[in-house]
C-alpha cells in the first residue's frame, strides 16, 4: 500500500479507500485526490531505463548550476545532456 496513492485498484473501492486513507495522515477530503482528480486530470509520466541516473548525475546538477547563476542554460545543457544521453542508451542494452 503506498501512502500518498494506491497501488492496486482494489484499494481506490470504498472499503479500499478506507483500508490505507489514515485520520491524522491524510487531510480531510484526501480521497478526493485519487478517485476524482487523478482519473479525470492526471497524466501517466513514463521514464525510460537509466533515467533516474541520468537526471541525477547529469541534468539536475546541470540545471542547479542554471539556477544558481554559475551557467548559461545552453552551456550547461550542451556539457549534460551528451553524458546523459550516454547512460540512457547503455540502460537500453
Amino acid at each position: 500500500i503506498g501512502l500518498w496513492l494506491p497501488s492496486q485498484s482494489e484499494l481506490m473501492t470504498e472499503a479500499g479507500l478506507q483500508s490505507w486513507i489514515t485520520e491524522g495522515v491524510h487531510p480531510e477530503g484526501y480521497a478526493d485526490i485519487p478517485t476524482k482528480f487523478l482519473p479525470n486530470y492526471g497524466h501517466i509520466i513514463y521514464q525510460p531505463p537509466g533515467w533516474t541516473a541520468a537526471n541525477t548525475q547529469y541534468i539536475t546538477p546541470a540545471l542547479d548550476s542554471v539556477f544558481n547563476g554559475d551557467a548559461t542554460a545552453e552551456a550547461a545543457m550542451a556539457a549534460a545532456v551528451p553524458d546523459a544521453n550516454k547512460i540512457l542508451q547503455e540502460a537500453q542494452g
